[in-house]
């Protein structure tokens, strides 16, 4: 479990962090800053958007303390129902103050 937040850590330093129910739970109770992009498989706005949002996660400074995520929403149903996640893509946002709502 360990070896595998240490992993997230890294990946969310150099780029987009793919994130699944268990990690985004983890990250909203420490309170982490997300910037997290919720899409589908084959999704023409989605791919779109991808070069961008990796471009940001780029520009991000690494203390900044921002993690640049994608939700698969195929994969995590729970999580984007939870959300009420009905476009594609949709970005929210969420700190140690908006907590679990974003």
């Amino acid at each position: 479990r360990f070896a595998r937040a240490q992993l997230s850590l890294a990946l969310a330093r150099h780029g987009v962090m793919e994130m699944d129910e268990r990690v985004f739970a983890e990250r909203i109770e420490a309170g982490d800053t997300l910037l997290v992009r919720f899409i589908i498989p084959r999704c023409p706005k989605c791919d779109a958007l991808t070069p961008v949002w990796r471009s940001l996660s780029e520009e991000i400074p690494a203390d900044a303390g921002v993690t640049v995520a994608d939700v698969q929403c195929r994969q995590a149903q729970r999580l984007c129902g939870q959300f009420k996640i009905r476009s594609y893509p949709t970005v929210m946002y969420w700190n140690a103050e908006s907590g679990e709502d974003g």
